[in-house]
């Protein structure tokens, strides 16, 4: 169970560096693939024997060596998701600011629009 330990590990880390990069490159075919890899990722892990505490106990059952290396890459995944986290945020916001935008501009123009006279109003009207 070891070598399905370290790949479900690799499989999930290589997944969330592809996510952190798309998501920094503002790479949206890329970002589909990541989810797609994360996905795939997840339900493997949920998939394994005993699921994500399984492999947690695989993952203590390991030589130091391999622990050791396995734990650096949890943590270069967690690192890489806590990137993506923050840009999601980011991107959200510059997305509610766009629309805050957009919606304030739409609002204007309808209030121009409306600031016309009717058509049945006379226009030279001479005293």
């Amino acid at each position: 169970m070891g070598w399905q330990t370290r790949e479900l590990i690799e499989q999930f880390v290589a997944a969330m560096a592809l996510q952190r990069q798309a998501l920094l490159d503002s790479d949206w075919d890329s970002l589909k693939r990541a989810i797609e890899l994360l996905t795939v990722s997840l339900t493997n892990i949920n998939s394994f024997p005993g699921g994500l505490e399984g492999l947690s106990a695989s993952l203590n059952e390991q030589d130091d060596e391999s622990r050791s290396q396995l734990r650096l890459l949890l943590r270069q995944g967690d690192i890489d998701r806590q990137v993506s986290n923050t840009m999601l945020r980011m991107n959200l916001a510059r997305l509610s600011a766009l629309n805050a935008i957009m919606t304030s501009s739409q609002d204007v123009n309808t209030y121009q629009s409306t600031q016309g006279l009717p058509e049945d109003t006379p226009k030279n009207k001479k005293n």
